[in-house]
């Protein structure tokens, strides 16, 4: 005897007919209804749409547990939101109304650090959305990158103001003395343009005026730079889990993956079309490179052997990716733009 069906009959309706549900079940229930046309072929691959901001969003990072997804916006709110449902977690986080350059999570998930064009940092508690201290002050400038290190226990911040300071969380004091990017021309840090080794020992920094600089994060100095090759348009740059590439990014449309030990470049990435780089980050495992365009599209690189993109682009927004980030077991991909 034939043994009750255990899906809904309903759901397979509506499969995509290259999907894993259709191959199993399609043809053993050929008398149900069946969709004559516009039926789709493959899953869509945005999986929600988190709507809320009033204005553009400017970063976006995933929790490490890969449950949330915080977004900071030009409307002055950092916003939490379900990963799985799209749907805003509480309500919008909110300092004294000003434009959030930068958002990420700490370490272990319980804190968001927020960055701001009002010159400060603040701390917020994910779960309850309360301001934890006060805000960080001591740039003299929008604050554009900050990150945690990675024991949660300082916060690195880039500021246009043309250096990178380092705060001992738990208090709220700089440490050392702040760190100056460059000495003879007046170029800021890149918004999010900061990144820290695994280790914790070092971090790298993109400038405007087209270096990425290493530096020593005990100590607060730096301690190398990459040179690129060409000329003032730096737009963004990510480092590989392992810590052995930093990727940086340019208005031209290319990528270079550069070699941290060496200091030197090891490839060099180009589009097949005119679209500017406006973001990239490398997928957990450090295999994939994942960046943005002005056209508003997502692509994805082989990092590690061919240098060559993998698939075919995401498309889910109308205007350019100003942020992207992956969640920490690298299934899915989150990005912001102002659409």
């Amino acid at each position: 005897m034939d043994s009750a069906c255990h899906i809904y009959i309903s759901a397979l309706i509506w499969a995509p007919r290259d999907s894993t549900l259709w191959n199993i079940y399609g043809n053993r229930y050929p008398r149900t209804a069946a969709v004559e046309s516009g039926w789709s072929k493959s899953w869509p691959l945005v999986h929600a749409t988190c709507w809320g901001h009033a204005k553009r969003v400017n970063s976006v990072a995933f929790s490490p547990d890969g449950k949330c997804v915080a977004s900071g916006s030009r409307d002055g709110t950092v916003r939490i939101w379900d990963a799985e449902m799209g749907r805003l977690i509480g309500t919008a986080l909110e300092g004294d109304g000003y434009e959030i350059s930068y958002v990420i999570f700490s370490p272990d998930g319980k804190r968001v650090a927020s960055a701001s064009v009002d010159w400060t940092i603040r701390i917020w508690d994910a779960e309850t959305g309360h301001l934890i201290g006060g805000s960080l002050e001591g740039h003299d400038e929008c604050v554009d990158a900050v990150v945690f290190s990675p024991d949660g226990k300082r916060i690195v911040s880039g500021a246009a103001d043309k250096t990178i300071r380092i705060w001992d969380v738990k208090t709220g004091n700089l440490l050392g003395v702040p760190l100056e990017c460059h000495y003879d021309v007046a170029y800021s840090v890149i918004k999010g343009c900061i990144s820290i080794s695994a280790d914790g020992k070092w971090g790298a920094s993109g400038l405007s005026d087209d270096f990425v600089r290493i530096w020593d994060v005990e100590m607060g100095n730096a301690i190398g730079q990459l040179l690129r090759k060409y000329h003032h348009d730096l737009t963004c740059k990510a480092l590989s889990p392992d810590g052995k590439q930093i990727a940086s990014s340019s208005w031209s449309g290319t990528i270079q993956l550069w070699g941290a030990d060496s200091r030197t470049l090891i490839e060099t990435l180009i589009q097949e079309n005119e679209n500017k780089v406006t973001s990239v980050a490398f997928s957990p495992d450090g295999d994939r490179l994942l960046y943005g365009s002005t056209d508003g599209a997502l692509r994805i690189w082989d990092a590690k052997s061919s240098g060559h993109p993998i698939g075919t682009s995401l498309v889910g927004q109308k205007e350019y990716v100003a942020s992207v980030a992956t969640s920490h077991d690298g299934t899915r991909v989150v990005w912001g733009s102002g659409a």
